[in-house]
């Protein structure tokens, strides 16, 4: 049996740096998803960036948290597809952060393929809906909530 780890230290890879996780997301055949390769952000400290918006073309059917301010997001294309991400963070309850996410994707039919570490300091789950893929990563960094969206697309 595997277990899992503690989430802080994905929180500060995935946070501390304005992380952008970008890469596919893989089908998931047993209880623990698939995550997503992170690649660093040169980038001091988490501040946004003055301007700092979401892609014009972002998936109106991903949901994004409500009252967290935009920290970063990109849109890649790659073979796989185009792939969105978006970082958020602020003050807010991790748990209530997830949960309204999660409801969100839900109410615009995604179904959860799997997740873990779900609970008071937030969560990561993986969802479908047709062939778009989201990962949803909810954390506690630095006494906030610290949320990122992955979106793929393939075509």
């Amino acid at each position: 049996m595997h277990r899992h780890r503690s989430l802080r230290p994905l929180a500060s890879t995935l946070f501390a740096s304005g992380v952008v996780a970008v890469a596919l997301l893989t089908g998931c055949a047993g209880p623990e998803p698939a995550t997503l390769p992170v690649i660093e952000s040169s980038a001091p400290g988490i501040e946004p960036a003055p301007g700092t918006s979401l892609p014009e073309d972002w998936p109106t059917d991903v949901p994004t948290p409500q009252g967290l301010p935009l920290v970063n997001a990109i849109r890649l294309n790659s073979p796989e597809g185009p792939t969105w991400s978006a970082t958020y963070q602020g003050d807010g309850d991790p748990d209530a952060v997830y949960q309204a996410l999660s409801d969100d994707l839900r109410a615009n039919g995604f179904a959860r393929d799997s997740g873990f570490g779900e609970g008071p300091i937030g969560g990561v789950s993986a969802w479908t809906k047709g062939d778009v893929r989201v990962q949803l990563t909810v954390l506690t960094q630095d006494g906030q909530a610290a949320v990122n969206i992955t979106v793929l697309d393939p075509p």
